[in-house]
Order: structure tokens, then sequence, then C-alpha cells
């Protein structure tokens, strides 16, 4: 669902490695291993735990590499401060999307090149 979500971001014309950290749980060491490694691949920003999410017990955590590069630590905790607890989250009528137009279909879309830096300044790999 995260890599869903990033990629309809991205395609929403955003830039996802600037604009969405993640923080994923999971009990399972496996389950976080795999999702570290996925959201390591796409750049997501991410912070992924080895706990309990309903006990609000956590073992491990591994930020991935967009994370760290992406100076997240201090921008969560500036979030925190200021008391926003998440980013803010622009209005449609904000960036410009117009909500009454429907959602295109994902095959009538053209491909694009797999490395589509110039428009975005975001490496594409999906």
């Amino acid at each position: 669902m995260i890599v869903a979500l990033a990629q309809a971001i991205r395609d929403a014309g955003f830039n996802y490695q600037q604009r969405l950290h993640v923080t994923a749980v999971d009990i399972d060491r496996r389950a976080v291993h795999m999702a570290y490694i996925q959201f390591s691949l796409l750049h997501i920003p991410a912070t992924v735990l080895v706990g309990d999410s309903l006990a609000m017990r956590f073992h491990e955590e591994w930020h991935t590499l967009a994370h760290v590069i992406g100076g997240w630590n201090a921008k969560l905790r500036r979030a925190e401060r200021e008391g926003k607890g998440r980013a803010p989250t622009p209005s449609p009528e904000a960036t410009g999307i117009d909500v009454a137009q429907p959602v295109r279909s994902r095959t009538a879309e053209p491909k694009a090149p797999a490395f589509d830096v110039e428009k975005t300044g975001q490496l594409r790999l999906f």
C-alpha cells in the first residue's frame, strides 16, 4: 500500500521523496526486512520498526537512506515541537488539482522513461 501511495503522489506531480515520510511497524522481522528493502530501493523516507503496534512495544528501528539523507529526524522533531504532529496536507485548491476531474486509467498512460529526473527532480524506478 505504501509503494502504491508513493506512486500516486508521484503521478499527481509531487516528489514523494521530499513530501512523504513513512513509519511502518510489523511484528515479523522478515516482513520488516522486506519493507525496508522495498522502501530503500524506491528511495522512500521511512522508519521501519520491529514490534507490536497494539502493545506499543518495539524492538528494532531501521531508517532508510532517504530518511537519513533527507534529514527527516530533524524535520520530524521540528514538526513535533511546533505541535503539528505531521506534515501539513495542502488542499486540492492550493495544489491546482481539479477534484472534479476523473482519475485517469493506468492503462491509458503512455510509458514514461525509467529515469524521469529532469521533470520532477526525483528518481523514478516504477
